[in-house]
């Protein structure tokens, strides 16, 4: 008798459309070797029956740019979030907005400014430790895709989250806040771009303008 087991589950978006990936757009490959995950529909993917410990995830595809992460299987599977880059095969359309900069390090998280679309605290004070947050959400955020990738504005206590819902005002984050935050602090959707040569280049669907951290 064969036992399945979920290792980890991915939830594949396109960065510029913000739209689930479909089955067969790119390949996979685990610590090198080529492997298949088993798609779910609505751009989920399924790790299966890999070795418990730190792993390397590599997704190639022709319209893509190479993604890396490094994932930990453990005796439940967790959710990770990945957001594939147009490459130069990609066909961007007439609202696309290219930002390009110099930054230090491997890779930038980087916030598309749009208007409307952002989260607020909606309690008085977001407590460090928690896993539930109360938010305000404005209509543009409603049909927004989770679980995905956040960073809470808040100076110095800044810190990214992944939210992987949101229902009756309440969201749902993958790991405790690291920092309390206080009523009206922003949470903004944020994208990890990696940096080539002291370089990095993001291309966008009609954003006003990019914050970089």
């Amino acid at each position: 008798m064969i036992n399945h087991r979920i290792s980890a589950i991915f939830r594949i978006t396109d960065s510029f459309t913000e739209k689930p990936i479909a089955n067969g757009i790119f390949k996979a490959k685990l610590d090198g070797q080529s492997v298949k995950l088993l798609w779910k529909n609505d751009g989920y993917f399924l790790l299966m029956n890999a070795a418990r410990g730190s792993h390397e995830l590599e997704i190639e595809s022709a319209i893509y740019l190479k993604e890396k992460i490094e994932i930990e299987v453990g005796e439940f599977p967790l959710t990770f979030v990945i957001t594939l880059k147009a490459g130069e095969n990609y066909p961007y359309g007439k609202d696309a907005k290219v930002f390009e900069g110099e930054a230090q390090g491997e890779y930038v998280w980087i916030v598309p400014v749009k208007k409307g679309m952002e989260l607020k605290v909606a309690e008085s004070e977001a407590k460090a430790g928690v896993k539930t947050v109360a938010v305000f959400v404005p209509a543009s955020m409603t049909k927004h895709l989770y679980p995905d990738n956040f960073i809470v504005m808040d100076g110095e206590a800044s810190e990214m989250i992944c939210i992987e819902d949101i229902e009756n005002g309440r969201a749902s984050l993958s790991m405790n806040l690291k920092n309390p935050h206080k009523r009206g602090t922003k949470i903004l959707h944020a994208e990890k771009f990696e940096i080539n040569d002291g370089k990095y280049r993001a291309v966008f669907k009609d954003a006003e303008k990019i914050e970089v951290f």
